[in-house]
């Protein structure tokens, strides 16, 4: 199989709002085309003009974001964990679900994660627990916001070879299929 970090450079971003990057509290700060202009940002400084991306679950959302903005910059495309497409009943309500759960805090977004998914590793649980609530409520709710236009009327014109992965058991299979 090999080792990814073999044949390339990795650069592992921490998103807007997640991890070591900073957390705004206004649902303005993100959004597909600020967490791409991001991105653009970082490749910038590193004086790279162009780069293959893998983005899972928001990141795929930054990955086309990016893609359409500045084709240029995008060699090729991995998507997982995303769905580009309208969203499905079942991503509506999970994206609900987090709001909801985030009026308790992150502490409440955890647990009604697990009510709903089942325990997370202890390590996982770990790390989502040193999350900002209150950014993650934001990034959610510019999730929200951007969920019903996704990228669809722009897919035919990524010119970037894509690889769309989708799991068997994630809410957007049939529009995917489709």
């Amino acid at each position: 199989a090999g080792n990814l970090a073999a044949g390339y450079l990795l650069i592992l971003v921490d998103a807007r709002g997640h991890g070591e990057s900073g957390k705004p509290h206004r649902t303005a700060a993100y959004g597909g085309a600020t967490h791409a202009a991001d991105v653009l940002a970082i490749l910038d400084n590193l004086r790279l003009e162009s780069a293959h991306l893998w983005g899972h679950s928001l990141g795929g959302n930054v990955a086309l974001s990016l893609a359409r903005m500045a084709p240029h910059r995008v060699e090729r495309l991995v998507i997982t964990g995303y769905s580009p497409f309208p969203a499905a009943d079942d991503e509506a309500t999970e994206m609900a679900a987090w709001a909801s759960d985030l009026q308790g805090g992150i502490s409440g977004f955890v647990s009604g994660y697990e009510a709903r998914h089942g325990e997370l590793p202890a390590d996982a649980r770990a790390r989502w627990l040193e999350n900002d609530g209150a950014a993650l409520a934001a990034c959610v709710a510019a999730m929200i916001a951007e969920a019903d236009g996704r990228h669809l009327p722009h897919l035919p014109h990524i010119a970037s070879p894509t690889l769309y992965l989708v799991g068997s058991e994630e809410p957007f299979v049939a529009e995917a299929e489709r």
